[in-house]
């Protein structure tokens, strides 16, 4: 695992509950914090992962480590990237990480991607 996606788990290990609609934020914030992290944007993970901290801290979650690897494990089974060839897994990131709820929360300018990506964009 990447140095900088561990550290995005762990400073969550001591702070989320499991309220359904903290873990839809939640999820949404290790989505985003994935697909930065697995593209290579290191500021945009910086970006959300500082985010999440003011979130967790905002709403004064607490939470367990078990319960941090569950949501990343749900993350990581809803993308279902291992089961998708590279050109694929990458087209998936692009869309998650270019999705306005990710832009609001990375500040960062869109990925561009080739012509063939719109085309299989919405089998994605």
């Amino acid at each position: 695992m990447n140095k900088n996606l561990a550290l995005f788990y762990i400073f969550f290990v001591v702070t989320l509950s499991s309220c359904s609609f903290v873990d839809g934020e939640i999820k949404s914030f290790l989505k985003c914090g994935l697909a930065a992290n697995q593209l290579g944007e290191h500021q945009a993970v910086e970006m959300i992962s500082s985010k999440m901290k003011a979130y967790v801290n905002e709403e004064k979650i607490e939470g367990s480590a078990r319960y941090v690897m569950e949501l990343g494990q749900e993350v990581r089974d809803e993308l279902d990237l291992y089961s998708k060839g590279l050109e694929r897994q990458e087209y998936t990131l692009a869309k998650i990480y270019n999705s306005s709820k990710c832009l609001d929360m990375h500040e960062q300018e869109k990925i561009d991607m080739p012509f063939k990506y719109y085309l299989v964009y919405i089998f994605l």
